[in-house]
């Protein structure tokens, strides 16, 4: 689903100022939340994070191959 939206060319929105990085907080959260909860990071929330981190970086990169989306630092961070 992530990497669905990333590569749209526009998003939904509700207009208000730093949506997005509350959406990237909480679905990259929820991502981390499934990571240990399957067993893949064997209950170990650091290589969740690190693992999921890796994979927004991925992301960001796959979005800013989408025309009219750019690859932000403030995004990945979020």
């Amino acid at each position: 689903m992530i990497w669905n939206a990333s590569g749209q060319g526009e998003v939904a929105s509700a207009g208000f100022a730093g949506e997005d990085k509350i959406a990237h907080f909480f679905v990259f959260g929820l991502l981390a939340t499934l990571v240990i909860r399957t067993g893949f990071a064997s209950g170990r929330a650091w290589a969740a994070v690190l693992l999921v981190s890796l994979y927004g970086a991925v992301d960001e990169l796959h979005q800013s191959l989408t025309p009219g989306r750019f690859l932000t630092l403030r995004d990945w961070l979020a």
